[in-house]
Parts: structure tokens; C-alpha cells; sequence
């Protein structure tokens, strides 16, 4: 407002040399001057009209890992309002599985306000399939083909039996997927099997000389066990075994 000594005085008065009333938040120079034809004088003066506090709400805080980037969703009060937001202290948008913490700073001519909340993005689930889960033994370690969709993800392989199996028998072995961004475990039989053999065995005639006889027996593996039997003419049976 503007007081005079008197009333009856004409005057006129300029926001920042403008005469339009202002609306915006904001600093003025606001200057008064008489403009009577017998008086004359100026006063200076500055007003201030403060930004108003808006109110900013969080939503959608919770999300999926899907190979994209993230952000909340901001609502303002009124709508519309521009902002600044932070993730971690950082203007990135989060790209990785993890826990953020999200600021929103307003950045409006007529407002201001600042909130914070913590968002989350999930891991996603993959899959992960067994294959070669039956092989035969040769007296190594086995190891069971473990592949991940998508394709490439760490994981941890663990046997029943607490080591990659050895010898003949059915095994469980698992799986657990180790990935930033995925999680993932699953289960599937694994089985070494005895070794395909093979045996080979000829004809043979001797002279008798009182002495036992036996035919010569090739079998691959060279170390596998067999028997041989020998059925007499007479129908009586002797074995022997190696």
C-alpha cells in the first residue's frame, strides 16, 4: 500500500518499471511516483512474493528387473510442477536390481518442495535347464551341462554326494543361479552309468596233456571283470572268472 501526506494526490506505481500487478514469486523494486501538476516526489520500495509450498507424492516404488531403466512415478500438487530428481545422489537414471533412494527437488518459478523415498527393483526370474545328465563312467569326474535363460548367467553347481561324482550310481545335483539381476535354483537327476564292454572269444582244440586249458579272452575295457563257463561233452559245467 501507499500512504501520502495527501490524499488528493495523484500517483502512479511501476513493479520492476512495469505497471502491470505482479503474479509470480519473486523480488520487485516497487516505485511510487506523484504525478499531480503541483507536486512532485518518488519512493522506493521492494516486495517479495514467496513460492508456495507443493506437496509431492511417491508411487509405483516397487518394480521388476526388465533390462530397462527406472524411475517412480512423481505427482505433484498442483500437476505439472518441473523437478529435479536424484537416485542415490546421482541424476542416473537405476538400471540394476537394487534398493534407490529417490529425491524430488522442485524446480518451478512458483513453488517449491522437496521429498524422498526409497525405490526397489526386483530381480527377475530365469530358468534354468539340465542336459547330459546321464554319462558313462570312466573313472573321472562328471559334471551335468546346466544352461540359463536368458543365456549366460552365473551359477552355483552342487552334487548330492558334496563333489562332482565319480563312480556308478544316481546323483542329485542342483543348481543356483548367482546374478545381480536374476535368481533363479532348480534340481535334476544325474546318473553314471556302467561303461559299455565288449568281449571277444575264438575257437580253440588242444591235444590232451593232462593239464588245465584255458581260450583266450580279449575284452575291452582291459580291466573289466568277466566269467567263462566250459560245458563238458558229458553236460558238466566248470567256470572260471577273471
Amino acid at each position: 500500500s501507499v500512504l501520502l501526506d495527501n490524499q488528493n494526490l495523484n500517483y502512479s506505481i511501476t513493479y520492476n518499471g512495469t505497471t502491470a500487478l505482479p503474479v509470480n514469486a519473486g523480488i520487485y523494486e516497487v516505485v511510487a511516483s506523484i504525478t499531480s501538476d503541483n507536486y512532485k516526489g518518488s519512493a522506493t520500495a521492494h516486495m517479495i512474493i514467496n513460492k508456495a509450498t507443493a506437496p509431492i507424492v511417491f508411487s509405483n516404488l516397487v518394480q521388476n528387473f526388465d533390462s530397462t531403466y527406472h524411475t517412480p512415478t512423481i505427482t505433484t500438487y498442483p500437476s505439472g510442477l518441473n523437478y529435479h530428481l536424484l537416485f542415490n545422489g546421482d541424476t542416473n537414471k537405476p538400471f540394476n536390481a537394487g534398493s534407490y533412494l529417490v529425491e524430488v527437488n522442485l524446480n518451478d518459478t512458483n513453488y517449491e518442495g522437496y521429498a524422498s523415498d526409497s525405490m526397489t527393483i526386483k530381480k527377475a526370474a530365469a530358468t534354468i535347464n539340465f542336459s547330459d545328465n546321464m554319462q558313462a563312467y570312466d573313472g573321472t569326474a562328471k559334471h551335468a551341462t546346466v544352461t540359463t535363460i536368458p543365456a549366460g548367467l552365473n551359477t552355483i553347481i552342487t552334487y548330492s554326494c558334496g563333489y562332482a561324482p565319480t563312480t556308478i550310481g544316481n546323483y542329485t545335483v542342483y543348481a543356483v543361479i548367482d546374478d545381480d539381476n536374476y535368481y533363479g535354483e532348480d534340481s535334476s537327476i544325474f546318473v553314471i552309468t556302467k561303461p559299455q564292454s565288449s568281449i571277444a572269444i575264438a575257437d580253440s582244440s588242444f591235444i590232451y596233456d593232462g593239464n588245465a586249458h584255458a581260450l583266450h579272452v580279449e575284452v575291452t575295457p582291459s580291466n573289466a571283470n568277466y566269467t567263462i563257463t566250459y560245458n563238458l561233452n558229458g553236460g558238466s559245467v566248470s567256470s572260471a572268472n577273471k
